[in-house]
């Protein structure tokens, strides 16, 4: 078996929200970060078929990836304790980690109701994550009012101390239009650990929300702020 292009893409992409992955026989992957506010899931092409206990444990996952790019397109055989990557001559044993020693999510997704739902195009997902960073600002805020939704991205805790609006670094962004009122408040870091491409999003009053690609199978849950206001 030989992992395709854009699987080791969806894996680079897991590696960057947990160092572990589990493994396990069929053709899908999830992840979650290690303070529980990003999940990810993604049907992948291959089948995965581990021998034994039906699972292989990562440790880290960039060394598993990085161990995988020596052999450029070299095939891998799996059981729960090894995998085996060939390319003619040339063969690498990769053990597997135990289990107790990963964090891995006890769910392959959640349940979101779809109590607000909005879209987010790739090219407005780079320009709201790369202004954050040159403004060294830690929150997003999705606003809806007036029939447009918005994105600013400002630091809630400046806000908070009682600074001027004017002296506060800012972005924001018109992203689409709502018949409904919310203020959906994140973490920018949970933000910038999905891929980016074109979402779906949707959000439910229990304070999750739920980010689907629109081609492919990629979801992530991204938890939200207490202080957000979603209503039915």
């Amino acid at each position: 078996m030989k992992l395709s292009k854009e699987t080791i893409a969806i894996m680079k992409n897991f590696a960057g929200i947990n160092a572990n992955l589990m493994l396990k026989s069929g053709n899908k992957l999830v992840t979650i970060s290690p303070h529980k506010t990003v999940m990810a899931s993604a049907q992948i092409s291959e089948n995965l078929a581990i021998n034994g206990s039906g699972q292989f444990g990562i440790y880290e996952l960039n060394d598993f990836l990085s161990a995988y790019s020596l052999m450029d397109d070299a095939d891998l055989s799996f059981t729960d304790t090894y995998c085996i990557m060939t390319k003619g001559s040339q063969k690498i044993k990769f053990y597997s980690a135990s289990p107790e020693m990963l964090l891995t999510p006890s769910k392959d997704s959640l349940p979101v109701s779809s109590d607000i739902s909005f879209d987010l195009k790739a090219a407005d997902l780079d320009v709201i994550s790369k202004s954050a960073s040159v403004l060294k600002v830690n929150d997003i805020s999705i606003v809806a009012k007036d029939g447009k939704i918005s994105v600013e991205v400002a630091d809630k805790k400046t806000k908070t101390a009682g600074s001027s609006p004017s002296t506060i670094n800012a972005f924001s962004i018109d992203i689409g239009t709502s018949d409904k009122e919310f203020k959906v408040n994140m973490k920018i870091e949970n933000l910038q650990k999905i891929a980016l491409t074109d979402y779906n999003v949707t959000v439910d009053s229990k304070k999750l929300s739920k980010f689907s690609a629109v081609k492919g199978s990629l979801v992530y849950y991204l938890a939200i702020e207490s202080d957000s206001v979603v209503s039915k």
